[in-house]
């Protein structure tokens, strides 16, 4: 106990920055996390957790559960199947959650929170990349953006929000590992991120992706073979 203690504190005074970062990202994990059955599931939260429950039950987005009918305003949220027209993940995600920890405010909203603080690693990941040698700047950009309420409420609902933004970091960051090894399993997994960001929100992936496209076209269409 003594030696990895000893040997922490030695890793904490060689860069101090990081291990400050470090603590930063367990503390805003842990306001990830804690009392998500707080507060009640507002309106568009209930609807997820009413459709994820659904696909749990019946095996698909539907929603008609035998008693109730969800279909937003007019009608306009499912087609003649009765079936959801919104992208699905955010439904998977919360039936998921349900699956461990039952029909509840926590089930509905851990997994989302769970990518929430996944998205946060990813952001500091970036840093990393485009501030390598500027480790005290790293670590104030990452302070401000992680323990940001806003972001941390957002993370902690059963939405989309949380898995817009682990999206576009992983995009981001898996475009820029590419560049720097030029290995094709990093731009495979840009195109599972990619699908993801699309299933999650139509726009919003769209967005995302036609955004990391106009980037590179900028900045890095004259560096791309025909290959590539």
């Amino acid at each position: 106990m003594s030696h990895l203690t000893s040997t922490f504190l030695e890793r904490a005074r060689a860069k101090p920055y990081q291990t400050a970062s470090w603590c930063v990202f367990l503390v805003a994990a842990y306001l990830c996390l804690v009392n998500l059955n707080y507060a009640a599931l507002w309106h568009d939260e209930a609807v997820v957790a009413f459709l994820g429950n659904n696909l749990l039950e019946q095996g698909d987005i539907v929603g008609w559960d035998g008693r109730n009918l969800v279909a937003g305003p007019n009608g306009r949220a499912l087609n003649e199947e009765l079936r959801d027209v919104a992208p699905p993940l955010q439904y998977v995600l919360t039936a998921a959650g349900f699956a461990v920890f039952g029909f509840n405010e926590t089930g509905a909203r851990i997994v989302h929170a769970l990518a929430g603080i996944l998205a946060l690693g990813g952001f500091y990941l970036i840093l990393r990349q485009h501030l390598s040698d500027s480790p005290r700047l790293t670590f104030f950009i990452f302070l401000f953006a992680a323990w940001s309420a806003q972001l941390l409420l957002w993370f902690r609902q059963a939405r989309y929000y949380s898995m817009t933004v682990l999206t576009m970091m992983a995009g981001l960051y898996l475009y820029e590992r590419y560049w720097q090894t030029r290995r094709p399993i990093y731009l495979a997994a840009l195109t599972l991120v990619a699908t993801l960001a699309f299933f999650n929100h139509y726009a919003v992936g769209a967005a995302t992706m036609l955004s990391l496209a106009t980037m590179h076209l900028l900045f890095r269409a004259r560096e791309t073979s025909r290959r590539e």
